[in-house]
């Protein structure tokens, strides 16, 4: 199965927050699923923390990476559907 994680869920997993669901952890967990992380996600972060509304220190792409993670990009085509 194909795991889109939005945002809070990508923190809650990369932090170990127990706000995430154990269903939820059970699922990303599974090495038979592919969990992504949105480009959207990723900005929503940086925005965030650039405001200091959110101290999440790592580098998010690396964090997406050691996860075990992959990047969905945005296309101009994405955006405009």
């Amino acid at each position: 199965m194909d795991i889109l994680l939005d945002s809070h869920a990508f923190l809650w997993w990369d932090l170990n927050d127990r706000r995430l669901g154990s269903d939820v952890h059970q699922a990303i967990a599974d090495p038979r699923n592919r969990v992504f992380v949105s480009a959207v996600s990723v900005w929503e972060i940086a925005i965030k923390r650039a405001l200091g509304k959110l101290e999440f220190r790592s580098d998010i792409g690396k964090a997406i990476a050691s996860n075990g993670f992959e990047e969905l990009p945005v296309t101009a085509n994405h955006a405009e559907r």
